[in-house]
């Protein structure tokens, strides 16, 4: 079993990011200009209502005082 963990490690391409979120079909990760992650508007429509949150950076650091 395999799987993708994204973190803010300094040496994970973008770890501080979610996107680019890597995919099956991708040429090189950090991707490349022909790495584009396949857009439909089944996609749109799904970030458009359940990726809504968003997460400044004060709320990260405040967060990263809650956990020491």
């Amino acid at each position: 079993m395999g799987g993708w963990v994204k973190d803010v490690d300094m040496k994970t391409a973008h770890g501080n990011t979610v996107l680019p979120i890597p995919f099956h079909g991708m040429e090189s990760y950090p991707p490349s200009v022909n790495d584009l992650y396949p857009q439909s508007p089944e996609l749109q429509n799904y970030l458009k209502e359940y990726n809504t949150r968003i997460v400044t950076m004060d709320d990260f650091r405040h967060s990263l005082k809650k956990m020491n």
